[in-house]
């Protein structure tokens, strides 16, 4: 046999070799959604980035539910990448593959004794076929560094289990209060972890990992009162807590909006993997990892519990630092599994791991599953002659379209004379339980049969997810106001009316006060 054909085995077993190839893997899922238009959410993050620094972080408390870290390390990878859909979405990106190479490295410190490459390899495999982890990586919010800080986080734990020592309780603090400063929902995740070290190190050996979160958890309380009594989150509970909780179950499982039987299945494999661990652990797991997978259940518990005492923020993307903690143990489990149960969980874990990843290849290609295209929108907006009327029926919000259209403003109440009018009409599903940015999150407003007086349509093209018509006054200086313009082409209920200035009877039109308190909203 020759040298060469000797090398080509020995590479291809390589650990980095391996941990390269998953890595590309997950980076090939990843990148179908990456430029898309940003949705609602994300164009508050587009927003907040592009301004000043100090006035991004005054504009925190009055736009967002979350901490400041994330904006901060967002603000600063703007300032080197730029602020368009890709460049701020590689932010998640690789914060991504980050969990991915975490998860690599969770996977060998609880491994079973001798299969420590087997098990690094295989909980890779997990995170980087992963529906939901892939989904939250080519999202510009918080949750993809969210999940990559829990899972840090719960390496240095497993660490300490094994070996505590003053520098490594120091280095979970530190991830434990960057966790908390990314996400609330962070301390369902990191509590029960503190107080396992507490019990266990007691005050003398444990205050190293407590110090720096106490000091993070007392520095955001402030932040996180104010935030909570914005209520800009009460649209969480119109959900039934039962319905959000079991839609987590299926999340975690299969991802947004699975098809029936592969939902059905990733629920078995997902669950029963976490169960078995629970339950009845194989005698070759590490017990660490069974420890890790019964805290990040009573965290979950602990947020379900809280839930009737007026602080139900219980949603899949707030738990998804969780997911790895029970994703790693239910593919060791299957791996620790002894005799005729071994090739059963093996062939399950396989299924797994196959069905995550033809799940998640759906993302970018799956209509349902796309975010609706209002950068086209803005594009159609802008090839018109100002100043123009924008209707949008049944959506209220200046924003995405404001990301797109800086000069876009709320219309003002009285008659102007438009040169046209642009009606943008969402075509989503409008389906209930559908809140993560996709089409389903859209509402479905009726095409208008009717254009205001004085006007007649000349222009009509769709984008994914919206249909654009333009029309055009029949004779010059028709005026109409936005409210008659609304009455016509928008059904009863919250609609957007907006206008890009421009000459009005012939001079130069001048932001109001009602443009002046758009801009303090957006």
């Amino acid at each position: 046999m020759s040298a060469a054909a000797v090398r080509r085995p020995r590479a291809a077993s390589d650990p980095r070799v391996v941990l390269l190839a998953l890595l590309a893997f997950a980076l090939l899922l990843r990148l179908g959604a990456l430029g898309e238009s940003f949705w609602y959410d994300e164009s508050y993050t587009a927003y907040i980035v592009a301004q000043r620094p100090l006035h991004a972080l005054e504009l925190i408390p009055a736009t967002e539910s979350t901490p400041p870290l994330y904006y901060a390390i967002a603000w600063l990878w703007v300032q080197l990448f730029g602020g368009g859909e890709v460049a701020l979405r590689s932010l998640s990106l690789v914060a991504g593959l980050g969990t991915v190479y975490v998860l690599y490295l969770l996977g060998r410190e609880l491994a079973p004794a001798g299969r420590e490459r087997a098990a690094a390899a295989t909980c890779a495999l997990v995170g980087a076929s992963s529906p939901l982890l892939a989904w939250y990586a080519s999202e510009a919010r918080a949750y993809a560094l969210f999940a990559l800080w829990c899972a840090l986080a719960t390496l240095l734990f497993a660490r300490a289990l094994r070996e505590p020592s003053s520098r490594g309780l120091w280095w979970y603090g530190a991830t434990a209060a960057a966790a908390l400063a990314t996400h609330y929902f962070a301390v369902f995740v990191i509590g029960p972890q503190l107080v396992l070290l507490l019990a266990r190190l007691r005050w003398r050996g444990a205050w190293r990992a407590l110090a720096l979160p106490a000091a993070s958890g007392l520095a955001l309380a402030p932040l996180a009162l104010a935030q909570l009594g914005s209520r800009r989150t009460d649209w969480i509970t119109e959900s039934p807590l039962t319905e959000r909780a079991w839609h987590a179950l299926v999340h975690f499982a299969a991802g947004f909006k699975p098809p029936l039987v592969p939902a059905l299945l990733a629920l078995l494999l997902f669950w029963g993997g976490v169960g078995a661990v629970a339950l009845r652990p194989p005698r070759d797991l590490d017990p660490r990892a069974r420890t890790v997978a019964l805290l990040a259940l009573a965290g979950i518990a602990s947020s379900l519990v809280l839930a009737p005492l007026g602080l139900d923020r219980v949603l899949t993307r707030n738990l998804l630092g969780s997911w790895p903690l029970l994703a790693v143990p239910a593919a060791l489990a299957a791996l620790s599994a002894t005799g005729r149960a071994r090739r059963a969980a093996v062939a399950a874990l396989a299924v797994w791991c196959a069905l995550s990843g033809l799940l998640t290849a759906r993302i970018g290609s799956h209509p349902w599953l796309r975010r609706p295209d209002w950068r086209e929108a803005a594009h159609f907006v802008a090839s018109g002659d100002r100043p123009q009327l924008v209707v949008v029926p049944a959506y209220p919000h200046l924003l995405p379209l404001r990301i797109y259209l800086p000069q876009l403003r709320r219309a003002p109440a009285g008659r102007v004379a438009y040169r046209e009018i642009d009606l943008i009409v969402p075509r989503g599903s409008g389906g209930d339980g559908c809140w993560w940015g996709a089409l389903c999150n859209l509402p479905r407003a009726p095409l208008p049969r009717r254009q205001p007086a004085g006007f007649r349509p000349a222009l009509v093209r769709s984008a994914h997810g919206l249909v654009y018509e333009r029309l055009l006054p029949t004779r010059r200086g028709v005026e109409v106001s936005a409210q008659e313009a609304l009455r016509v082409l928008a059904p009863p209920g919250p609609n957007g009316a907006f206008w890009q200035r421009g000459a009005v009877n012939g001079r130069k039109s001048h932001p109001g006060s009602k443009d002046r308190a758009d801009r303090r909203r957006a």
